[in-house]
């Protein structure tokens, strides 16, 4: 405060600084937290200091000016959670797989039968496959088809209960590729597709079949007029390879041919934006086939949906794929 004497010439002034309220020449300190029960301006926690105050947030959230925002421990990988973390107001929860409980001493995730000194024979040994497409996660006991978008990541966990824990093996159409309970997929590409298998000593998983949106496949068996030979075999499948067909609404991306005497046989692969129908594509070979063939009388005498099944009645116990070469 500044006072002028007006006995020498000069007004006589008082005035009190920002955050404090003026009696006569007396400056007292606002309590800028009173207001909205004891908050001020504040979302959480006002503490009144002088001349001003100050805000502050509750643990699990942070300061932005006088709002306090949840901070997500699963996110910034903080919580501690080591299998599942769950984001809630202020705080989170862990949580774990089958055949493992949060352990008595922190949030990590432990076998439930070391936490508890159990024996094989007091937990029922048993296999499920969890699935992580993005950011949700999907646990299966029994065999599933599970379809996930080209070029993303996929993880299959194989989680075992039970007081035994063997080597656990990952199988894909029958064939070893992983020695390791988690199986991480950084980019999904055409050759991964097919079924996949976990072993964990006696016990095996249902079969997860895994293929990818908007990718579908056609079986064409092709009777000709004359011997199906090498280069009208090549012809065909050059001629299809890469073409946009259904109005522009799917591409084929893959073509794979095998012939014998006068009959030609294909699986012909799309990405389309849609389900492709039968009678859709089937209308639109029989258009490409005089080209695509050279105008070699020939006829479609079987075209049926494919999408990696085995072409023989043994589908359901033979887990292969005709083009996993690829």
């Amino acid at each position: 405060a500044v006072m002028y004497n007006s006995v020498i010439g000069y007004v006589s002034q008082f005035a009190c600084c920002s955050g404090y309220s003026q009696s006569g020449q007396t400056c007292t300190d606002i309590n800028e937290c009173s207001p909205n029960g004891g908050l001020g301006p504040c979302a959480q926690i006002c503490t009144n200091t002088v001349g001003s105050f100050t805000c502050s947030c509750n643990t699990g959230y942070a300061l932005s000016g006088y709002a306090c925002n949840d901070v997500d421990e699963c996110a910034l990988v903080i919580s501690g959670c080591n299998q599942i973390c769950t984001n809630t107001n202020g705080s989170y929860v862990c949580s774990c797989y089958p055949g493992y409980q949060i352990s008595s001493k922190n949030s990590t995730c432990v076998d439930s039968c070391a936490e508890n000194n159990e024996t094989t024979s007091n937990m029922a040994p048993s296999i499920t496959v969890v699935i992580k497409s993005g950011e949700s996660w999907n646990i299966t006991m029994q065999p599933e088809s599970v379809s996930v978008s080209l070029n993303s990541q996929v993880t299959l966990l194989c989680q075992m209960t039970g007081c035994s824990s063997p080597q656990t093996t990952w199988y894909k159409d029958n064939v070893v590729v992983s020695n390791v309970p988690n199986l991480v997929i950084p980019v999904l590409a055409l050759s991964h597709r097919g079924f996949y298998v976990c072993k964990s000593g006696d016990l095996s998983s249902g079969a997860v079949r895994l293929s990818i949106k908007g990718i579908y496949q056609y079986f064409v068996h092709i009777q000709l007029n004359t011997s199906t030979t090498l280069d009208i075999a090549s012809k065909f499948q050059m001629y299809l390879l890469g073409r946009q067909v259904l109005n522009n609404s799917a591409n084929i991306i893959l073509v794979n041919i095998s012939y014998s005497g006068s009959s030609l046989d294909a699986i012909i692969t799309l990405a389309g934006n849609y389900s492709i129908s039968y009678d859709l594509f089937n209308n639109e070979l029989n258009a490409l086939l005089p080209m695509a063939l050279g105008y070699i009388e020939s006829n479609i005498t079987s075209i049926k949906r494919f999408d990696g099944c085995p072409l023989t009645n043994s589908c359901a116990n033979k887990y292969v794929w005709l083009e996993s070469e690829i």
